[in-house]
């Protein structure tokens, strides 16, 4: 495990309360999109960090926790992917389409 991730991995042991990335950021001097990522990197190892939009922060969740960000984060990429759907399957007036001919494109 990277050095980055074994010392997020301490903190969020040690911590009794959620920690935000601004201050995870802070204490391991690194950008908050490092944060993401190596937060990214635990879950796909199979550690149950949770967050949710009615807590700020990260926490190690425990099963009942967890389970109930598993509700929440389905819930978004559903909605998500239900929006790509639509798009994918709707043409909307005025959209512009490109042909390309040769070296040039072409408004349809």
């Amino acid at each position: 495990m990277e050095q980055l991730e074994q010392c997020l991995l301490e903190i969020l042991q040690n911590e009794k309360f959620p920690i935000g990335r601004r201050e995870l950021s802070y204490v391991l001097h690194t950008s908050d999109r490092t944060i993401r990522v190596a937060i990214e990197h635990l879950r796909r190892k199979g550690f149950k960090i949770c967050s949710s939009s009615q807590i700020a922060g990260y926490w190690l969740g425990s099963e009942s926790e967890y389970l109930a960000f598993r509700r929440e984060y389905l819930a978004r990429a559903y909605k998500e992917l239900s929006l790509i759907k639509t798009m994918d399957n709707v043409p909307i007036m005025g959209q512009v389409t490109l042909r390309r001919e040769e070296n040039e494109y072409i408004l349809l």
